[in-house]
């Protein structure tokens, strides 16, 4: 099959571009929605400006998969005390929250380069249907999170049989 044609199913992994990438799109796609949203919409101005920039949260790198019996889910955390992160779950979703804090008695001025992400994290997973939130175990090893979620016995499929009139 060409190229072009290619159809990629729903569970192939996704290639990423680097970190550094992503984040100047992201940059530009929200500075062209303020311009968007300051022309059009004045009074929608503070959606964007109610938290200053340096307190806006990152998002971590995750990936997530299933197994037979569990959803895995795997947050790169490097550095971070497991003791500043949060995790929850609400409703269909599982939230990892935190901050990284940065090195002490650095000043931002003495940096030459620097790409790592410091402040508060926040990471919104969505949950499928078939899993025990009550049941959710995390470890932390290595400067990744791995959070493992049961999953519940999926219910059968029953055919309905339609009445003709």
């Amino acid at each position: 099959m060409a190229e072009t044609q290619r159809r990629y199913r729903p569970y192939e992994p996704r290639i990423w571009k680097s970190v550094r990438a992503i984040a100047d799109t992201e940059r530009g796609f929200l500075e062209d929605l303020d311009r968007f949203v300051q022309g059009n919409f004045p009074s929608l101005r503070f959606v964007r400006d109610w938290m200053p920039r340096e307190e806006r949260p990152w998002v971590p790198m995750a990936e997530v998969y299933d197994t037979d019996s569990k959803l895995v889910v795997r947050v790169e955390l490097p550095g971070i005390n497991p003791d500043d992160v949060d995790i929850s779950a609400s409703g269909d979703l599982l939230i990892v929250k935190g901050e990284r804090k940065p090195a002490e008695g650095v000043s931002s001025e003495q940096y030459r380069e620097c790409e790592t992400c410091y402040g508060r994290f926040y990471r919104r997973i969505p949950l499928p249907e078939e899993v025990d939130v009550s049941k959710i175990e995390a470890t932390f090893e290595n400067g990744v999170l791995e959070i493992t979620i049961p999953r519940t016995k999926a219910a059968k499929a029953t055919k309905i049989k339609i009445k003709k009139a």
